[in-house]
């Protein structure tokens, strides 16, 4: 994961829980309303799709040192593009679950915090991408 053992400690740990929560709880509001709009297997062959290729990009390919806001920004947006906000957060928050459970179970205390630093940029951009594209 992103986040490395040890760098954040205390209150701030604790709270990466709430925000890691909230943001799950954000992304689950969302996935809801495309299940209203598009239909279940549409959207769960959106949500396995995003999941493998988050898992791929996190595993499979090369790992380049570019910056972890830059590569959240990036593989969060492109997601939304593809699959749309709630497949999106879902196959960044499974992916990143994946990579943790089966590859790096040591740093799953962190999940919290990863998942809120992939999850609410893309819900920024979802929001700004609302406000500014006329649908």
């Amino acid at each position: 994961m992103h986040i490395e053992e040890g760098v954040v400690q205390g209150a701030k740990f604790l709270l990466s829980y709430g925000t890691g929560a909230a943001v799950l709880a954000y992304g689950a509001k969302t996935l809801f309303d495309e299940f209203r709009r598009s239909g279940g297997m549409s959207v769960i062959a959106r949500c396995a799709l995003a999941t493998l290729l988050v898992f791929g990009f996190f595993e499979m390919l090369p790992k380049y040192p570019v910056g972890v806001s830059e590569v959240h920004f990036i593989l969060g947006s492109t997601l939304f593009l593809l699959f749309g906000t709630g497949p999106a957060a879902v196959g960044l928050a499974g992916g990143l679950l994946i990579q943790g459970i089966f590859f790096a179970p040591f740093d799953l205390p962190q999940y919290w915090i990863n998942v809120t630093t992939l999850l609410a940029p893309l819900f920024a951009i979802s929001w700004v991408a609302q406000r500014t594209i006329d649908a």
